[in-house]
């Protein structure tokens, strides 16, 4: 039987559950938990921008989901996204 670990078996606030094709799941200290983070400007932009592209992307998507079996791990996605960023 697997030993109880209250710092990991339990929610946390600074901690969060992630599952990584490397490691599989397991808990990780969240970001900025530890070290302030600060977040450039570069960052806010491109933030700013694919909000603003997800909502068209989102329409394509909704109307094409039912052909795209086809398309693996989300591809299509990141496709309608960039070309909604062009625009």
């Amino acid at each position: 039987m697997a030993r109880y670990d209250p710092y990991n078996d339990l929610p946390h606030p600074d901690r969060t559950i992630v599952n990584s094709k490397a490691y599989g799941e397991h808990t990780r200290a969240r970001r900025g938990s530890r070290n302030k983070v600060e977040i450039n400007d570069t960052l806010k932009l491109h933030n700013l921008l694919l909000t603003g592209a997800n909502t068209p992307a989102r329409l394509v998507k909704n109307e094409i989901d039912y052909y795209r079996a086809g398309f693996p791990s989300g591809q299509l996605w990141q496709f309608l996204v960039g070309m909604a960023t062009a625009f």
